[in-house]
């Protein structure tokens, strides 16, 4: 604890390793500031170098941050065995085959009402030829 003490600002910050770690750190100087008397130099604006860091990380360690992370909860993952999938599969296909005759049954039947109710059949139409 006296070696952190001893440490200057742009020391501290580098030493951390993530923002959450930074934030805690900054929480914590604030309560201390506000429970100890006011200094002169605390109200010195920050450097170059604490701006920076007080931000988010760049770009490429975000980046590199996100692939860590998706690879980490790929290792998670359970995958399926190949028989469980081979049933889930067939499953769908069944599913799928019993709707393929539904819609067609039911296409089929609108076809034969449509030629029902619109076309007109040859028992109905009269011939100009006979009389």
């Amino acid at each position: 604890m006296a070696n952190d003490k001893k440490l200057s600002q742009d020391e501290k910050l580098m030493q951390l390793d993530d923002a959450a770690a930074y934030d805690a750190e900054q929480e914590e100087e604030e309560k201390a500031s506000k429970s100890s008397a006011p200094d002169k130099k605390a109200k010195a604006l920050p450097d170059k170098r604490e701006k920076r860091k007080s931000g988010k990380p760049n770009i490429f360690k975000r980046i590199g941050k996100w692939f860590k992370d998706t690879f980490n909860e790929l290792k998670k993952v359970t995958w399926p065995s190949f028989s469980k999938t081979m049933k889930q599969t067939g499953v769908v296909l069944g599913v799928v085959l019993l709707f393929l005759i539904l819609l067609f049954g039911f296409d089929l039947g609108l076809k034969q009402l449509y030629n029902l109710m619109f076309i007109q059949t040859p028992a109905t139409t009269t011939s100009s030829s006979g009389t």
